[in-house]
């Protein structure tokens, strides 16, 4: 329980954090640190570290928006799986 309550919130602070071009490492960083502390199962394992890989290479070619969405669905990903 208290590992839902501390990925909830480290991921709601992610998600409402300023939407800037250099908050998207700080999420892929958050989503990694998730992935650490959650027992999720290795297809949605999968497909959240293909999400954000994905993301930030939009990110690194400046393609920020379309980051933030992929980073967003892999944060949601991950909190639909421990709910």
């Amino acid at each position: 329980m208290l590992k839902k309550i501390a990925l909830a919130a480290v991921l709601t602070t992610a998600l409402a954090t300023a939407a800037t071009a250099g908050h998207c490492p700080a999420d892929a960083k958050a989503i990694d640190h998730a992935l650490t502390i959650l027992n999720v199962s290795d297809d949605i394992r999968a497909q959240v570290i293909a999400l954000k890989e994905e993301a930030m290479a939009l990110h690194s070619a400046g393609t920020h928006a379309d980051s933030e969405d992929l980073l967003s669905e892999a944060m949601r990903m991950l909190l639909n799986a421990v709910s």
